[in-house]
């Protein structure tokens, strides 16, 4: 395997957060040569974080974006994404916002079951759970020892969770959101325009990462990933072991 020609190697590590390193240069010369097979060699090799460009090879790998050479594809399609993340976070600020009236509801009272303040404690519980483990994860980074960091990270694994009730949080999920988050960070972009047409990323590429890398947008871009990578099975794996005893339970009777 031969990478594309003249691909620039820019000095990298993930683990210096103020390093801003979304390659332009090495984004043209893939997207201009555009083979998904050649780009999968490049992450095999190992070589594909010195070259800048990983967010957009994510995304192609996860199918967050099409993985044909379609950038109206790729803009729609992230587009969407962030839409939807908006939207569960909208809907859940709405409910806490305007279900729990201790007018209507009795916040003391919690055996009755349509109780809107069930809810309310059950996410304050999880939300604790889920700030325990960021408290604890990757702290000798001084990345994420930083607030901002842990607040973003938090509202990922809460929306996220309560998307997926019959899952929820489990611990762990902390570390893989942690990874998605930094690269993010590590790559992301200011983007000057609040809207982009199909001609400006038809013309101007780098009008058109600018909105990939939207630094504005990090949260919701690293959900999506977040999102489509534990429901490719890795969700699976925290149940692996409950699956395994409920096995040999039945092999017992």
């Amino acid at each position: 395997f031969t990478p594309p020609p003249k691909l620039l190697e820019p000095p990298y590590s993930p683990l210096v957060q103020t390093e801003k390193i979304f390659c332009l240069s090495n984004f043209q010369k893939i997207e201009r040569l555009f083979d998904i097979e050649e780009i999968k060699m490049l992450a095999r090799s190992g070589r594909l974080g010195k070259y800048g460009v990983r967010t957009f090879c994510w995304r192609l790998f996860l199918g967050i974006i099409p993985c044909v050479h379609d950038k109206q594809k790729w803009i729609e399609a992230l587009s969407n994404n962030r839409k939807e993340f908006y939207q569960i976070k909208q809907e859940l600020d709405l409910k806490k916002k305007g279900d729990c009236d201790p007018l209507l509801y009795n916040p003391l009272n919690l055996s009755t079951p349509d109780n809107p303040w069930i809810t309310w404690r059950d996410d304050l519980n999880l939300r604790e759970e889920i700030k325990k483990d960021i408290d604890r994860t990757y702290q000798e980074r001084e990345f994420f020892r930083q607030e901002k960091i842990k607040e973003e990270m938090s509202l990922i694994l809460f929306l996220w969770s309560k998307k997926y009730k019959d899952v929820s949080y489990k611990q762990g999920m902390n570390e893989i959101v942690a990874c998605i988050l930094m690269l993010f960070h590590i790559e992301a972009m200011e983007n000057p325009h609040t809207e982009v047409t199909m001609e400006d990323v038809m013309v101007d590429d780098l009008k058109l990462v600018r909105y990939m890398n939207d630094k504005s947008k990090i949260v919701a871009d690293a959900y999506a990933i977040f999102d489509r990578i534990m429901n490719l099975g890795i969700v699976d794996y925290y149940f692996s072991q409950d699956i395994a005893k409920l096995k040999a339970v039945k092999k017992k009777k």
